[in-house]
């Protein structure tokens, strides 16, 4: 079994940047490829703020200049690599992103969830003034925010892959639906403990 196939390679933009480290940015392409991304179409420059235009600013320029297709930018991937606060790095990241590419609105938005680099990441998006995880136990919950916008949560390391595709499936199911036809996924992940090695 692998990754999702017979589709063309998805856009994934990147509106703080790559992941922090090395091997956290290994971890989330490997991931994101899984899901269908085309490595060489990541957009992850990380831009620093200038007197005139915030980072925010100066990377919906940047992708405005592209000039990308329409088509490929409404399923595209947008990855957040900053989660902390989760108010401003993603919930108002995402309200600016789409007024300015309201095409984005169909997009799959991710939030990758690194515990070194944020280890109350998860806690603090089921926190209910947040919004709500639909299972904090799973290797990859969806997030509905305050405004019942949808992310799908990739943890680093995760070893379940096909889980974390079909999740990502469903996730971009409901996108095609309008939200309207199903709810957030109840059923709990349940792990079965490997065998033991020795």
């Amino acid at each position: 079994m692998g990754g999702i196939s017979n589709v063309p390679g998805r856009i994934v933009l990147f509106p703080h940047g790559p992941a922090q480290t090395t091997k956290a940015q290994q971890s989330l392409t490997g991931l994101l490829i899984q899901c269908g991304a085309d490595h060489a179409r990541f957009m992850d420059t990380r831009f620093q703020p200038t007197r005139s235009e915030t980072s925010q600013e100066r990377y919906i320029t940047y992708i405005n200049r592209t000039h990308l297709n329409s088509s490929d930018l409404a399923r595209s991937m947008i990855v957040f690599t900053k989660t902390n606060p989760p108010v401003m790095a993603i919930m108002q990241t995402r309200r600016q992103l789409t007024k300015s590419l309201p095409v984005l609105r169909t997009g799959i938005w991710i939030i990758f969830a690194d515990q070194d680099e944020n280890p109350f990441l998860l806690n603090n998006l089921d926190d209910p003034r947040l919004g709500e995880l639909d299972d904090i136990e799973s290797p990859a919950p969806i997030w509905r925010d305050a405004h019942d916008l949808e992310y799908l949560v990739l943890q680093r390391n995760c070893s379940f892959i096909e889980f974390t595709i079909s999740r990502f499936m469903d996730l971009e199911q409901r996108i095609r639906n309008g939200f309207s036809q199903t709810e957030i996924d109840s059923r709990r992940f349940q792990a079965q403990a490997p065998p033991s090695s020795r």
